[in-house]
């Protein structure tokens, strides 16, 4: 599969057989033309989303924006509640988080996780492949936080989302608290990378994808 990073949590995911998955094309921070993604499966980390007219998304794409299990183009996709904040979201409201069974790898985007995981998720989350994690705090994890929880689920990679990359990206913290923790941090050039089963194999690293669509 491919995976790019958009910006913050935005990712789009194109499986080995050309479906593509866009991930919080509309979130707290930004709204996307979905135009630009031609998605099949869309899933949003935010109940409080309010999606553009029905007309300027195609009525056969699949837009997940609650909890539950869906069977989908793409693969099976399930979605949990959690909360954006360490008060039973009494601050900054529910946050839905989203495992995703695609081209024989399980994928995690925790959204805009602001909470510890309960031990009944934390153990659904015993065998993810990809984590996708919010690291830049204020409005999500802090980047100790999210260091502490990415221990817990012990993914084979991580993909840290919601930092400081720009001035455009004001409401987060940057990079450092973070990555100061992580022993093994891979860097590529690009804001996207082709990952599969195979080359997934007794690799357990840290990947940062710089953000270059400011």
């Amino acid at each position: 599969m491919d995976i790019t990073w958009v910006k913050n949590s935005t990712f789009l995911i194109k499986t080995a057989i050309g479906k593509r998955l866009i991930i919080d094309p509309f979130n707290k921070i930004n709204n996307y033309n979905i135009s630009e993604f031609n998605p099949n499966v869309i899933t949003l980390s935010s109940p409080n989303i309010e999606l553009p007219h029905s007309n300027q998304i195609d009525p056969h794409v699949k837009v997940i924006s609650s909890p539950g299990i869906y069977n989908t183009d793409i693969g099976v996709i399930k979605g949990y509640n959690t909360y954006c904040d360490h008060y039973n979201g009494a601050k900054r409201g529910p946050n839905t988080i989203y495992t995703y069974d695609i081209d024989d790898l399980k994928l995690c985007h925790l959204g805009f996780l602001g909470e510890f995981l309960p031990p009944d998720i934390l153990d659904k989350l015993n065998d993810i492949d990809i984590l996708f994690i919010p690291i830049g705090g204020h409005i999500n994890l802090t980047g100790k936080e999210a260091y502490i929880l990415a221990k817990k689920i012990s993914p084979k990679v991580i993909i840290p989302m919601n930092y400081k990359v720009s001035y455009s990206s004001f409401l987060f913290n940057g990079l450092k608290e973070f990555s100061l923790l992580i022993k093994e941090v891979s860097k590529i050039s690009s804001n996207s990378l082709t990952i599969s089963k195979e080359t997934l194999k007794d690799k357990k690293d840290l990947i940062i994808l710089p953000c270059i669509n400011n």
